[in-house]
């Protein structure tokens, strides 16, 4: 896990958000998954709380289009409680899901 953040440390937005960027960026590498079972696994939380996080998972998982079911299947029980949750919120509102994927495309592009 240390590698993983030390990685995600490179994210931008200044010091003032480094660390919370580290744990998103975490996510966004496609790593948070791990993140999240080695934060419950080492009774560490990071700088972003479980639910936070599993929005911004769930949000990942919407947006890449990723099966949530597979990935609830790894997750411990609170954290598929937190991902289900984020879920729900997240597919009540496919339009800015789909703005994401477009903004995401034309980023890759």
């Amino acid at each position: 896990m240390l590698l993983i953040g030390t990685l995600a440390h490179e994210a931008p937005g200044g010091t003032e958000f480094e660390e919370l960027n580290t744990d998103l960026h975490v996510i966004t590498m496609g790593l948070g998954v791990i993140e999240m079972l080695a934060a419950k696994a080492a009774g560490w939380m990071g700088y972003m709380r479980q639910p936070t996080r599993a929005h911004a998972l769930a949000t990942f998982v919407a947006v890449l289009c990723l099966d949530i079911g597979s990935i609830k299947q790894v997750l411990p029980p609170r954290a598929v409680k937190y991902v289900g949750k984020a879920w729900e919120r997240i597919m009540k509102n496919s339009d800015e899901n789909d703005r994401l994927r477009r903004a995401l495309i034309e980023v890759q592009i």
